[in-house]
């Protein structure tokens, strides 16, 4: 999987998560990252093209953490 979203980018790639040890919860971790990482692109690219259109009063309106959060 990492490899693929090397080469792709594509953020919507998951593991899927069948271990309960550090490395399934490392990965379960990683998965959960991918996803805010995922929504949070989406979001500022919906409000960079509304201000494209001329749109200035939205917002990113999600609840985030650390970097993606500033």
């Amino acid at each position: 999987m990492f490899v693929e979203l090397d080469k792709t980018g594509d953020f919507s790639l998951r593991n899927e998560i069948t271990s309960t040890d550090e490395v399934g919860r490392m990965a379960s971790v990683v998965n959960h990252h991918l996803e805010s990482l995922q929504n949070a692109i989406g979001a500022a690219n919906k409000v960079v093209m509304e201000v494209s259109d001329g749109q200035f009063e939205n917002r990113i309106n999600l609840e985030l953490k650390g970097d993606l959060a500033t």
